[in-house]
């Protein structure tokens, strides 16, 4: 009797889940689901060719399955074709309207399409598809950390900085302690001119991962706009030892210490800066002008203008758009160069013929002669020669007039110099470095 009861009791659990979960017995009777299942398998040990193969039967044999939608649009889009992945994520959210991870993949894709884009009216349109798909991703999670972060970063792409930040805070309470977030958030108190709270929120993300050679650079660029230069050297040195071989903390270097008046200190971080990287139109700037502002200091070192004429000639190359660097090497006239043998041998032969040699005395006999012709030509005409007698009195005044502009052209290059060299932060010549105008986000979610 009892196992009668048993089976009569488990015939009925039996019925009543079959009869209530209607969908857990399609899920057995998916057509198509064989295939769906090796695809998701090749994909996840990366054969999309053959994933491929297998979902595409999938699709035709169910084109109306979210899942199989989803999975041919993550294949699609590691092969780098979004279109293709857009169409299969977008058929996936109709054929489910609820599910929340192909709208947020979607999302993901239009990033990826703005960010390809050619002209800025078609990434601000996928910018803006982006957007609405990740508010219907929101509304289907509120808890995503995922994303709300990249509903933020949209937002701040297309100039909308108080909802960004509003988003990111809301991605922070998920998550207060994510490097990414902290950092979206300093970016954006950056861009707004809360330069303080973009500080707290730098050494947040900092403390939440410390290796950020980017953050940290970002750190000390605000940190220069303030004034505060020892915590700006402070901050690139530490950013220096985390990429050793960037180029571009020891630029950064080279200006906090020409602003604290270390010349040699800065003159050695340009030079480091070049041997990290020779192409670098900021270090050969720098370079140059600590040069060309040592020798304002100490005329008799010429060596130093050459350098500064050089350096600065090669950043124009590097980089031709520098007005500034036009304007000084105008004002300090071109780096001399060394004279070729080619040029010196035509004048020299008429030189030697001209003027005598001390050690051979036979050469004087052709001198006479020139000598004894000018001397007829003043000889037909002895009354110019009393008036140019007083021109020779006013002759000596004319050099000491334009002996008085060489001193004042330095006094005026002085203060030129310097004011140029110093970043300010707003220029677009200057040296500083500028945050990342598009905040991190977070990859797709694969299966």
């Amino acid at each position: 009797m009892r196992k009668n009861l048993i089976t009569i009791c488990f015939g009925l659990c039996v019925c009543l889940a079959l009869a209530g979960c209607g969908d857990w017995q399609q899920y057995f009777n998916v057509p198509g689901h064989g295939h769906y299942a090796r695809g998701r398998e090749l994909l996840r040990d990366g054969e999309l060719d053959a994933a491929l193969d297998e979902l595409t039967r999938a699709a035709r044999i169910d084109p109306k399955n979210a899942d199989v939608r989803t999975a041919l649009g993550d294949v699609y889009r590691k092969k780098g074709d979004f279109t293709k992945a857009s169409r299969s994520y977008r058929a996936a959210c109709k054929a489910d309207p609820y599910s929340f991870r192909p709208h947020y993949n979607l999302g993901v894709t239009y990033q990826a399409m703005a960010d390809l884009a050619r002209s800025l009216k078609k990434a601000r349109l996928f910018l803006r598809k982006a957007v609405q798909v990740y508010i219907r991703s929101v509304a289907l999670r509120p808890g995503s950390f995922d994303a709300n972060l990249n509903l933020g970063a949209c937002y701040f792409q297309l100039g909308k900085t108080g909802l960004a930040q509003r988003q990111t805070l809301e991605a922070l309470k998920i998550n207060p302690h994510s490097a990414k977030a902290n950092n979206n958030l300093a970016i954006m108190l950056d861009v707004q001119g809360k330069l303080e709270e973009a500080i707290l929120a730098y050494k947040a993300s900092i403390e939440a991962k410390p290796n950020q050679p980017g953050i940290m650079m970002n750190l000390g660029a605000i940190y220069l706009r303030l004034g505060r230069v020892k915590s700006a050297l402070a901050t690139y040195r530490s950013a220096a030892r985390l990429s050793p071989d960037s180029a571009k903390p020891y630029e950064q270097m080279g200006v906090c210490l020409f602003r604290m008046k270390r010349l040699d200190g800065a003159l050695d971080a340009f030079a480091a800066a070049i041997k990290k990287n020779s192409q670098s139109p900021g270090a050969y700037r720098g370079y140059g002008v600590i040069c060309m502002y040592k020798y304002v200091l100490d005329r008799s070192k010429a060596e130093l203008k050459n350098k500064a004429l050089r350096a600065w000639e090669f950043s124009l190359k590097l980089k031709p758009g520098q007005d500034d660097l036009v304007r000084l090497i105008k004002r300090f006239g071109p780096a001399s160069k060394p004279k070729t043998k080619a040029q010196p041998t035509k004048k020299s032969i008429k030189k030697t013929a001209a003027k005598p040699n001390p050690s051979k005395k036979t050469k004087p006999s052709p001198t006479p002669a020139p000598k004894t012709k000018p001397a007829t030509k003043p000889a037909t005409k002895p009354q110019p020669k009393a008036q140019p007698a007083p021109k020779k009195t006013t002759s000596p005044k004319k050099p000491a007039v334009k002996a008085k502009p060489k001193p004042v052209v330095p006094r005026k290059a002085k203060p030129v110099v310097p004011r140029k060299a110093k970043p300010s932060g707003t220029n677009e010549s200057d040296n500083t470095w500028r945050p990342n105008p598009r905040p991190a986000r977070i990859q797709p979610i694969d299966p």
